[in-house]
This record gives C-alpha cells, sequence and structure tokens, in this order.
C-alpha cells in the first residue's frame, strides 16, 4: 500500500467497518475477462479463525459459471465517501474521503443446507439485526449460497476532518 498513513492494520476495526456495510463488489474471473457485481453480503469468523463472507445467488448464471471454472475473488467496499476542495499553504487541492476494505481470497458454492441457512441468517442480520428471520426450506434449496474464505484483507482511510479514524 503506497500510502501507510491511510492504513487500516487493527483487524477488529476492519471487522467493525464489515459491520457498517450495506453491500460490496465481487470481482471474479470470466476466462480471460474480469467479472465485477455487487452485492449485499454476511460475513463471521469461522472456528479456524479465518473470515468468511456469504452472498446469495441464483443457481445458474455468469457469476456461478465464473466460479465453477475459478475460484479466485477478490471484495471490496467502502463507504463514507465524500468529494472534498479545500486550500492548504494558499493552493486549492481536492481529496476523496472514504474508509475501504479490499479482500483476496475464494469462492465456492454452499451446499449443506444448515450451512445455507447460517449463512442467510448472518446476511439478513446486517439488515434486520437479530430478529427472528424464516424462510421456507424450498426457498432455501432454490438459492445458492456463496462463501467466499479470506486469505487476506486491508483497509484504508481518509475519514476527513472531525471524523475519528478507525485505529491503524
Amino acid at each position: 500500500m503506497r500510502r501507510t498513513d491511510r492504513e487500516i492494520k487493527d483487524i477488529s476495526s476492519i471487522h467493525a467497518i464489515l459491520d457498517k456495510l450495506e453491500y460490496g463488489h465481487l470481482a471474479l474471473c470470466d476466462g480471460s475477462k474480469p467479472y465485477g457485481i455487487t452485492l449485499n453480503f454476511g460475513h463471521e469468523v469461522n472456528k479456524d479463525g479465518l473470515l468468511c463472507l456469504y452472498f446469495h445467488a441464483a443457481q445458474e448464471g455468469r457469476k456461478i459459471d465464473c466460479i465453477r471454472n475459478n475460484s479466485s475473488a477478490y471484495f471490496f467496499a467502502e463507504t463514507g465517501t465524500q468529494f472534498y476542495e479545500g486550500e492548504k499553504n494558499g493552493q486549492k487541492y481536492w481529496t476523496m474521503f472514504y474508509t475501504s476494505v479490499a479482500a483476496e481470497g475464494s469462492v465456492e458454492l454452499v451446499e449443506g443446507l444448515d450451512e445455507k441457512y447460517h449463512a442467510l441468517n448472518l446476511l439478513m442480520k446486517h439488515f434486520i439485526g437479530d430478529q427472528p428471520f424464516n424462510v421456507p426450506e424450498a426457498v432455501v434449496r432454490h438459492t445458492a449460497i456463496l462463501k467466499m474464505t479470506v486469505r487476506s484483507i486491508t483497509g484504508k482511510q481518509n475519514p476527513g476532518p472531525g471524523v475519528n479514524p478507525p485505529k491503524s
């Protein structure tokens, strides 16, 4: 990372950012071309200490084809974006305020019904908190769940004046 002064190294701060995000962008490989989609997600640290991101999808389509051919994936998301124009030492300057996360890993299709329910509950927790969420089994069986196991994750921020930045 070129701007190490903006890097967020504290993993609990990165998890706190993930908690606040409504959606992220998943980049996949489609042969020799990149393919990216915006998705909402759920996340957790699994029993092995690995961060897992969960997404829902249709059972067929370009995402599924990409994953079946190459499981490599990149996830990124941002929040608090704001364009800023200022002046410093008599010179105008422009910048963007933001907080972001980026992760590399691999994506697989979740097959087990219990893990699918678990993933959907994590995803819905993002939006409705700990309220009960029930979905008919037939719907779960016809929904594809994607699980990204994260190998590396970073955070970066330029939060702007008056904003308490996450711990670096």
